[in-house]
């Protein structure tokens, strides 16, 4: 995987699941022992936010060069999308009041809705000839990101390699959390399948206040303990309390690190 370019973030899922496979075969007896898996070091994801004014100069330059590229980008960054959910968008899709994603990257579908910003930019301007599919399918996807690229190099933004269509994903969940959305409605807003992704590679701390970082850090604790003990299928009282796990053993409460080992016995995890 290595020397096919991977990186470590693409390399440990994929690491993991054949640990799963593996464990699964070793229960069946078809394997005697199970080799060890290090977990590679990742690093932080991406945590760059649009400034307001970022907004404003690039959206104005990307209007500059294309009306649609300029659409694109008030609604990925109004509706927290992905760049190709909102490409496959049809007609169909869009409501008086709302936008449904039916072909998402976790397999589930959302509907979210739609800002007054968004209403009017998928509206298309009158022109002849025959009705597109969708409001954003002439574009594809390559030609988005040159208009975004060589818009961002005019307004001196070339050198940020962090300023990619995705940040306008991870802006939208920024401001919905500002905005004093609860955390659990930006989850399903952004279609994560776990909190913990929406804590930790979607939304930065500096975005609360600083009265309110104990609790957020409290948040991020209780929600990766929580997202292990569901695929452990423990019950809650593992994480809070002393509870009984056989007649002559009580357990102490378990951290998300402990929680990690049980999960994954096999495999030592790096300290990062």
């Amino acid at each position: 995987m290595r020397q096919r370019g991977n990186s470590n973030a693409t390399i440990n899922p994929k690491m993991a699941a054949l640990g799963k496979l593996l464990r699964k075969t070793y229960k069946m007896g078809d394997i005697h022992s199970l080799p060890e898996f290090r977990r590679q070091k990742e690093r932080a994801g991406r945590i760059r936010f649009v400034e307001r004014d970022e907004e404003a100069r690039l959206f104005a330059t990307i209007k500059s060069c294309s009306e649609d590229a300029y659409r694109l980008s008030v609604f990925l960054v109004d509706s927290g999308c992905r760049l190709g959910e909102a490409l496959r968008l049809i007609w169909n899709d869009l409501q008086e009041h709302r936008v449904s994603f039916w072909i998402t990257k976790s397999g589930r579908s959302r509907t979210i809705p739609m800002t007054e910003r968004v209403k009017e930019v998928v509206k298309l301007p009158p022109a002849e000839g025959r009705r597109p599919k969708g409001p954003f399918t002439k574009l594809s996807q390559a030609q988005f990101r040159a208009i975004w690229n060589a818009a961002k190099a005019e307004v001196g933004l070339g050198a940020d390699d962090q300023v990619v269509p995705h940040i306008l994903r991870h802006t939208c969940a920024s401001r919905l959390v500002q905005g004093g959305i609860d955390i659990r409605r930006v989850q399903m807003w952004l279609g994560h399948q776990t909190l913990s992704m929406t804590i930790r590679t979607r939304i930065s701390p500096p975005t609360i206040s600083t009265a309110a970082l104990p609790c957020w850090r409290r948040l991020d604790a209780v929600a990766r303990a929580t997202a292990i003990r569901s695929a452990l299928h423990l019950p809650p009282k593992y994480l809070s309390g002393k509870s009984r796990l056989s007649g002559k053993r009580r357990t102490r409460n378990l951290s998300p690190m402990r929680l990690e080992k049980m999960q994954n016995p096999g495999r030592s995890v790096e300290q990062e």
